[in-house]
């Protein structure tokens, strides 16, 4: 019987495109197509934990120059440079596969993630009090993260970076860290940073 099984395993397997893995082509023409976006993802996650951590400091910090234009330089990104969830679901992918598509929602619940964080943030009037807005932020992060992780496991990719040098230098070191983990309240409470001080001066 495990003689019979294994071969059509592996017929059915090569039939949802190896078994959701890209190949390596594929990996490296879909992250040059998204690698704009995905870096100004990064960038707004990393202003917002910078402004949740202003946010809960200080009574004034809302009415601060530095809040002020963190806060438009995050909605500047979102509507010039990643677009709404609606303009990344509808990205024509190099391939129309089901593991194409699979990693390309990961992407996606990122930034949906994102967008729900401001629209709490909206709905509460930036009040001091943003836990709901925080929690979907966390949510964004943990999905960007996991989606990086990814792209990690293809070679073209790293090749990819490694071709922009200094600029991929971050991704390189980044594919060295360990997994995600969720957010957990009852382990980090009051945080809300994205990466360690030495890592957000490479950005």
């Amino acid at each position: 019987m495990k003689k019979i099984f294994l071969p059509i395993f592996m017929i059915f397997c090569l039939s949802l495109t190896s078994c959701d893995s890209l190949s390596e082509e594929d990996a490296e023409s879909y992250v040059k197509l998204i690698d704009e976006k995905n870096q100004y993802l990064g960038r707004i996650i990393i202003i917002q934990s910078r402004l949740f951590e202003g946010n809960r400091s200080r009574e004034v910090a809302r009415e601060t120059l530095e809040f002020i234009t963190g806060e438009e330089i995050v909605e500047k990104y979102l509507q010039e440079k990643i677009g709404t969830t609606s303009d990344v679901e509808m990205m024509e992918l190099p391939t129309n596969s089901r593991s194409m598509r699979a990693l390309h929602d990961k992407f996606l619940s990122a930034i949906h993630y994102f967008y729900l964080s401001q629209q709490a943030l909206e709905e509460s009037g930036y009040v001091r009090s943003t836990g709901i807005a925080e929690g979907y932020w966390h949510e964004s992060r943990y999905r960007y993260l996991v989606f990086g992780h990814e792209l990690c496991r293809y070679t073209s990719v790293k090749e990819f970076y490694e071709s922009k040098g200094q600029e991929g230098k971050a991704f390189l070191e980044f594919c060295k860290t360990p997994k995600p983990e969720r957010f957990d309240p009852e382990k980090n409470q009051g945080q809300s940073k994205f990466m360690n001080e030495e890592e957000t001066e490479k950005d």
